[in-house]
């Protein structure tokens, strides 16, 4: 049967509660504002269907125009590449026309084939053509002292720097859906001790008005004050625990797209052991983006500067050149010596050689891209030593959560076993109301705190594996 307990000592019980939620409600509300910048859809309800951390983030991932912006980026960096590619065959086709109107010609001693020997030769007004002259050029490398091979290199090395560049930006991206995630597992566990306090709350409520009814009523005139004060203060609370509910629901829905969904309960720590930070660290090394964009900038630049260097040297090409006109009221001309630009056909093909001659130039070039060796070969040493500190900071944070978290839930384990003792000792009837009280009053504290606890550590735990170069939802 239930316990009747005075409710001067339930309201301490309410008040402890209150400043927990209010506590509380900071831990998940701090990245609400960055978060709604990256989202753009309509909200929509909620359902059954349990989604884990790494479904949300997938799932959030195609729901937002900044993967298109990111995925347009990579894109680019590979029409660097096929660009680069395309200057191996006939990097150089062009056709050049020309057209117009032109007088004919007229001669009275000179047949049409020997129309140049006339000194008197003249253009016959009357008679108009159209006149059309084409031009075709074509150039093939045919030795560029690894000129091209290179630049192709220094392209591909590129995209690949583009496309590490591209998973830091959605790590960042998927650490902002991972806080909705875990913020909603936060939200969800609170309402739940909201509804705790209201059953309360309404059962307080139904004793004292079942006391007034009955003629028993026999409490302190000052404690029902207070408890109604508190009631009062309660509901303006618990209406802002329901607005911060309310918006990482639409948050929820917004990464969804509107989708229906819900999260999975917050994760236990049985058996949950963090790794040596040498480990860590060794991991983080390997697996962290930026270090690998860094490493690839460095192979494009050197593979750049091998081009930019072959430059110093002649390069060989098969060259192709056609050209040609036709106008109908001109005779064509026979002698090959004779050049008629208005009705002739002609073509050139051979081996040509190219060279630059700007040295200074070249010397320039190939000293700014030592200059950018240099200047990420420094950044290289600055990353490695930010991704240390990183590490650190981070699996400090994820040990302090964690222990924190162990010893909070060994203490509400505790403190559900004093509740029954006390529970017990009041249906053997020596047990003390004050006892009673105080144990539902810490058990309650405790179950908030743990909430918050779980949070902390999750979030941790998110911010390990991304200092990691690790999937977000990896656990331990």
């Amino acid at each position: 049967m239930p316990i009747q307990t005075p409710f001067g000592q339930q309201i301490v019980e309410f008040f402890v509660f209150l400043k927990l939620m209010k506590r509380l409600r900071t831990a998940f509300t701090w990245g609400i504002g960055t978060i709604l910048l990256l989202m753009g859809s309509q909200a929509m309800g909620q359902s059954s269907a349990v989604l884990s951390l790494e479904e949300f983030i997938q799932q959030g991932l195609e729901s937002t125009s900044t993967v298109d912006v990111l995925e347009k980026d990579v894109a680019l960096s590979q029409w660097e590449v096929r660009n680069a590619r395309s200057q191996r065959i006939l990097p150089l086709v062009r056709l050049e026309t020309q057209h117009g109107l032109v007088p004919g010609v007229e001669s009275s001693s000179f047949p049409d084939g020997q129309l140049y020997l006339d000194p008197y030769l003249d253009n016959d007004w009357e008679n108009w053509a159209l006149f059309t002259r084409a031009q075709i050029e074509a150039i093939q490398p045919l030795y560029t002292w690894g000129a091209i091979p290179s630049a192709i290199q220094a392209a591909r090395f590129n995209a690949e720097r583009v496309e590490f560049e591209t998973e830091v930006k959605y790590a960042t991206f998927e650490v902002q859906l991972a806080e909705i995630y875990i913020g909603m597992q936060l939200s969800n566990s609170l309402m739940l001790i909201s509804k705790e306090a209201d059953e309360l709350i309404s059962q307080a409520n139904e004793e004292i008005l079942k006391q007034r009814e009955d003629g028993t009523y026999d409490l302190n005139e000052s404690d029902v004050f207070e408890f109604e004060v508190f009631e009062l203060e309660y509901e303006g609370q618990r209406a802002q625990v329901d607005a911060v509910a309310e918006q990482m629901d639409r948050l929820w829905s917004l990464a969804l797209d509107g989708r229906q969904a819900v999260a999975e309960e917050f994760m236990g720590v049985d058996g949950v052991s963090l790794p040596p930070f040498s480990e860590l660290l060794a991991l983080a090394l390997e697996q962290r983006a930026e270090l690998k964009a860094v490493e690839a900038g460095q192979r494009a630049l050197e593979a750049g500067k091998r081009a930019a260097l072959a430059e110093r040297y002649p390069t060989i090409y098969l060259g192709l050149s056609a050209s040609g006109a036709i106008t109908p009221n001109r005779p064509k001309q026979d002698n090959p010596f004779i050049n008629n630009s208005t009705n002739f056909a002609s073509a050139r093909f051979g081996i040509g050689v190219s060279q630059n001659l700007n040295l200074q130039s070249l010397r320039l070039k190939g000293d700014k891209f030592s200059i950018q060796q240099d200047q990420l070969a420094e950044t290289e040493q600055l990353l490695r030593q930010q991704i240390q500190l990183d590490v650190v900071q981070r699996l400090q944070e994820a040990e302090s959560a964690l222990a924190q978290l162990r010893s909070l839930n060994a203490a509400l384990v505790k403190t559900k076993e004093w509740v029954r003792h006390e529970q017990l000792n009041m249906d053997y009837g020596f047990g003390d109301v004050k006892n009673l009280v105080d144990a539902f009053k810490k058990e309650l504290e405790l179950e908030a705190a743990v909430s918050r606890a779980k949070y902390e550590w999750s979030m941790a735990r998110v911010r390990l594996n991304q200092a990691l170069g690790i999937p977000l939802s990896t656990t331990y």
